[in-house]
């Protein structure tokens, strides 16, 4: 895996093959200012998350529900709506979803879906979350009910979403772990017990007496416990433990003829997750969704790029098709199942999967009736979503009203008239207007590029060239290099007031905004610089790096469009200039680090980190190192590491490369370690410290290795050696100073 200085970012530390998300524009469906006039839905087919009124009439008001059946008395000055040809139901609930920030639970809403079951995702969102819910500033948000920090093994399924998580070993840790957990606040336990062999993958996971020590002391804490399994035989496993609930169906292309009965009689739930399962299968057809007029205006140019995606390895249709039997046995045993989509997941789409969700629970074997209740009330029964159980007077006024009868034809969910939270109704009709902005938006290169060729020819040329400048831009660029950039910028935005075409201001504005940290303005100054000179690699090498440094700033879910744009734009960059070397070694990092579905491919890496070494020794080396090393080839990416630093060293203008040489050596000396190979990682590992003894983490993983390796005095002395270097104890220096603290003292007792 390549360095975090290298591609200073860890793509593998956040996405996963089952939690992955599209950045989405920052809509705002603003609900229409509340008041306190009553409402009142009549002449209206309802389904209160249970059973079905033909004709009532549901009283609203305060946020509440007032009234609700066939006769209901209506007050003076009482909005009357009228219902004919429709149904009222409850706010749908997704329960299983991953929430990267508040967009996604503004996107959930504006498709009827008023509260989400988070099955992982980041406590500092989690908590903001929460603030901006119980002070009254999430009434455009679908309700967030969250399991918050994921239950796993080291390095196990979940530790990809995040750059750090804490994970568990054993049974002794099971009561410090969960009462950590319920600290931060989750809601409820969701547990990982997946080694990934389904996925053709290998995960580490939790043992049995660990999972048992998991759930009971969860329930000791009177929380429930949600446990994803991929497999059957695990799915029996965790609920003969005593789980709960489980999020997923199995996803292995098993079979059991007693599994239904047997989940009722241990009184667990099952959220199959069909929509995820089905594009894990490579079954899913997108324009189920794309090609639907009720849904695809709705959604953002991303959601429609998530969609399209695909899982790097495909399960198969079989497998999918054993999951919906298993449904249908579940049905039949009258076990709990509950609608959830796994969004962000290939495939999904916030709020908008969930209809999806329904119409394949339908097609597994449940009525049109029972799919609705589990979206409604089964998920609030289990979750003790109170006042969102049904359609009953005291209840939050979360309603879904849609045109048709989904209690027969599942589909007329999509057909969504209108939506109320807490009595509230949802403007619909300003976010379909940003999802179509957005749209346009995505179509903004080829738009400038048309007006570029109408524009006159003279004028644009004038900006194309240094030669044809009146100084004023060469002065602009001597400002930008001394890092004046005040005086610069000014020069720039003028020479853009004249010539709105300047590409190379343009530019160079966008160099200036990504110094400065103002990455969104910087991404914007360069596309635009793009739209006008589309062959400048350089132009399309640094949207590249803003868009890879726009990854640190955004939530670990969200880096996938992020992900996707920097692929393109360094493929664009070496198609316009093949030698443009920073862009080549920025490439075959990204193929060595990211799953195939984003576009990670080790042949490709291979082909351009041989395409380096026929160009540059130090950083063809470099990455064929990197290349050896992913493929756990640990002797050649030695031998590669090495012929870099020889070319390093002897030549003076490659000395400020150097310390890629430091990263890469003390990386490969961590996986050796890992893998169990001592003596190679003490080899490698004391060369990095000897060739950069100020190199804290050479030291900190040396002490490891000497003491896994039996030698108690050398680990002690190296440790001191570590410490003695006053690492600046910031984020990962920090956890690994304190890991050498501790280290120092359990040596010290022996």
């Amino acid at each position: 895996m390549i360095s975090n200085k290298i591609l200073k970012m860890r793509l593998t530390k956040y996405i996963c093959i089952v939690a992955i998300i599209f950045t989405s524009l920052p809509f705002n469906n603003c609900p229409v200012r509340a008041t306190d006039k009553l409402h009142i839905i009549e002449n209206v087919r309802i389904f209160d998350g249970e059973q079905v009124i033909p004709k009532g009439a549901v009283l609203f008001g305060e946020g509440k529900i007032i009234a609700v059946g066939t006769d209901v008395d209506i007050p003076n000055e009482t909005e009357r709506i009228d219902g004919a040809g429709k149904t009222l139901l409850p706010g749908l609930i997704d329960a299983h979803v991953h929430v990267a920030d508040e967009q996604d639970l503004k996107q959930s809403l504006i498709f009827g879906v008023t509260s989400v079951v988070d099955m992982g995702m980041e406590i500092e969102v989690m908590t903001r979350i929460k603030t901006e819910e119980s002070t009254g500033h999430a009434a455009d948000m679908a309700r967030l009910m969250s399991a918050g920090t994921l239950v796993t093994a080291p390095e196990g399924h979940g530790t990809e979403y995040f750059s750090y998580i804490p994970t568990i070993s054993t049974p002794d840790e099971a009561r410090a772990f969960i009462n950590a957990r319920i600290a931060e606040g989750s809601d409820f336990i969701k547990i990982i017990v997946d080694d990934g062999h389904t996925y053709g993958i290998d995960w580490p996971t939790l043992n049995m007496p660990t999972i048992s020590g998991i759930i009971q002391a969860a329930h000791q804490n009177k929380k429930l416990t949600v446990v994803h399994i991929a497999t059957l035989a695990d799915a029996r496993r965790v609920i003969e433990a005593g789980a709960d609930g489980l999020a997923h169906i199995f996803s292995d292309d098993a079979y059991d003829p007693e599994f239904g009965n047997f989940v009722a009689q241990h009184h667990a739930f099952v959220i199959p997750t069909l929509t995820v399962l089905e594009s894990l299968s490579g079954a899913f057809d997108p324009d189920a969704l794309l090609n639907d007029p009720n849904m695809s205006p709705l959604l953002n140019a991303d959601d429609k790029d998530r969609l399209q995606l695909r899982f790097p390895t495909a399960t198969g249709r079989a497998a999918f098709n054993a999951a919906k039997h298993a449904v249908r046995q579940l049905r039949d045993a009258g076990v709990p199942i509950l609608a959830g989509t796994d969004a962000s997941n290939p495939g999904t789409a916030h709020g908008a999967s969930l209809h999806r969700e329904l119409e394949l629970l339908v097609q597994a074997g449940l009525t049109p009736i029972e799919a609705l209740a589990s979206a409604t009330s089964i998920p609030a029964n289990i979750f003790h979503l109170t006042e969102q159980r049904r359609i009953q007077p005291g209840n939050h006024a979360d309603l879904l009203l849609v045109s048709g009868d989904p209690t027969n034809d599942i589909l007329a969910t999509r057909n969504i008239i209108a939506i109320w939270k807490d009595g509230v109704k949802i403007d619909r009709e300003a976010y379909r207007k940003r999802a179509f902005s957005s749209n346009q938006n995505s179509k903004n290169l080829s738009i400038a590029n048309a007006l570029q060729k109408k524009m006159n020819t003279t004028d644009a040329n004038k900006s194309s060239s240094l030669s044809d400048s009146s100084g004023d831009l060469q002065q602009a660029i001597q400002f930008y290099n001394q890092k004046q950039y005040a005086a610069a910028r000014t020069t720039l935005e003028d020479r853009i007031k004249i010539q709105p075409t300047d590409h190379i201001a343009l530019f160079y504005l966008g160099r200036i905004d990504l110094d400065e940290g103002k990455i969104d303005d910087a991404i914007q100054q360069l596309e635009q610089a793009i739209a006008f000179d589309e062959q400048n690699a350089d132009y399309h090498y640094w949207l590249a790096i803003a868009s890879k440094k726009k990854m640190d700033r955004v939530s670990v879910i969200k880096k996938l469009g992020l992900a996707k744009k920097m692929r393109s734009e360094l493929e664009t960059a070496i198609a316009c200039n093949p030698d443009h070397l920073d862009a080549r070694l920025n490439l075959c990092g990204f193929y060595l680090v990211v799953p195939g579905f984003i576009g990670g491919d080790k042949i490709k890496a291979k082909e351009q980190a041989e395409e380096l070494l026929k160009r540059d020794a130090f950083k063809g080396n470099l990455m064929m190192g990197e290349y050896y090393r992913t493929e756990k080839m640990f002797d050649e990416a030695h031998t590669s590491y090495l012929a870099a630093l020889k070319d390093v060293r002897a030549h003076a203008e490659k000395q400020s490369e150097i310390w890629r040489i430091q990263v890469a050596l003390n990386d490969l000396g961590r996986d050796l370690l890992n893998a169990g190979d001592t003596a190679n990682a003490i080899k490698v590992l004391q060369q990095s410290a000897d060739e950069f003894p100020e190199s804290f983490t050479a030291w900190h993983y040396l002490a490891f290795a000497w003491q896994k390796n039996g030698n108690i005095d050398a680990a002690v002395s190296v440790c001191q050696k570590a410490l003695e270097l006053n690492p600046q104890k910031e984020n990962w220096q920090r956890r690994m100073y304190n890991e050498m603290t501790a280290l120092m003292a359990q040596l010290k007792e022996k």
